[in-house]
């Protein structure tokens, strides 16, 4: 672990243990902080014997299927992801760093804090984005095979890495439940398998999928009428044969606004998110917050 160190919040103190030294397991070997698979050996496994719970095998630049006109033209060389980390495979049921354990506590519709802090151990970090509010915090998304959490702090670690904290506080920012007053965050190992759901013929309009990664392309039809917050601009994603919507900012370096009616390919690799004001939900959506989670291209 690059760090330990100690948690207070409401007059308890959190000692977070130190981990054990890292095994690779068999095809790989330990660099640093990071496990690297052998050069004889092409298991694709990246994660640690502490860490084989969540194992898929290892990310293989999973490629999404032929989804028609608009199935991605080449390798997107500056994805978000890493090729050799991403996977479509969902990580093991048995992988569990106690996000599951926050659904109780947390809500997407307001804020507040717990007496006593919560213990992540060991959740990946599938997505990395900014705070807009405060330049200096960054907004990782971290998981595991229960559940997907966005937390903002001020740290740093990478796509794949395995992180551990004690969060006592979360906000609800328009329907997106945000973890924060965050301590003791630390980085145990590196170079992880990151999984992104590829929806197929299914739309991100499910409260269960909010800030799960996604994977998918499709044609960029048209604006969309739903309101999707002030600053925001939603559009129809189609893709494998059904329409989805995404969100990109107002401002955005897509050529994206209000009067766009076509003729756009899109590969996105972000999270799905939802928009909540005082009337009540008023949509999901793939949200393509930060420009480097979407490419897109001409349609053929």
């Amino acid at each position: 672990m690059r760090s330990v160190s100690l948690f207070a919040t409401a007059g308890v103190v959190v000692f977070l243990p130190a981990c054990d030294p890292v095994d690779c397991g068999p095809g790989t070997h330990l660099e640093g902080s990071t496990c690297v698979v052998d050069e004889a050996s092409e298991t694709g496994d990246t994660g640690s014997a502490a860490d084989t719970a969540d194992d898929t095998g290892g990310g293989g630049g999973e490629a999404l299927p032929d989804t028609g006109p608009c199935a991605p033209p080449d390798e997107w060389a500056t994805a978000p992801v890493p090729a050799n980390l991403l996977t479509h495979t969902a990580y093991d049921a048995s992988y569990d760093a106690g996000l599951a354990s926050l659904s109780s506590r947390v809500s997407a519709y307001g804020g507040g804090s717990y007496s006593e802090a919560s213990i992540i151990s060991g959740a990946t970090v599938v997505a990395i984005g900014r705070e807009p509010r405060w330049d200096y915090i960054t907004r990782y998304y971290v998981a595991d095979a229960n559940s997907t959490y966005p937390v903002n702090v001020q740290a740093d670690a990478q796509i794949g890495d395995k992180v551990t904290f004690a969060t006592s506080g979360y906000e609800g920012q328009y329907g997106l439940p945000i973890l924060d007053d965050i301590g003791s965050f630390s980085v145990s190992s590196s170079g992880n398998p990151v999984y992104a759901e590829h929806l197929g013929a299914v739309t991100s309009t499910f409260d269960s999928r909010v800030s799960q990664l996604t994977h998918e392309a499709g044609e960029l039809v048209e604006a969309s009428a739903m309101d999707c917050g002030t600053g925001n601009t939603c559009f129809v994603f189609e893709h494998d044969g059904v329409r989805d919507r995404i969100r990109v900012p107002s401002m955005n370096s897509f050529g994206l606004d209000v009067d766009y009616d076509g003729g756009l390919c899109a590969e996105v690799l972000a999270p799905v998110g939802q928009y909540w004001d005082s009337r009540g939900v008023q949509g999901y959506f793939i949200d393509v917050a930060e420009p480097e989670w979407m490419r897109v291209w001409p349609k053929p």
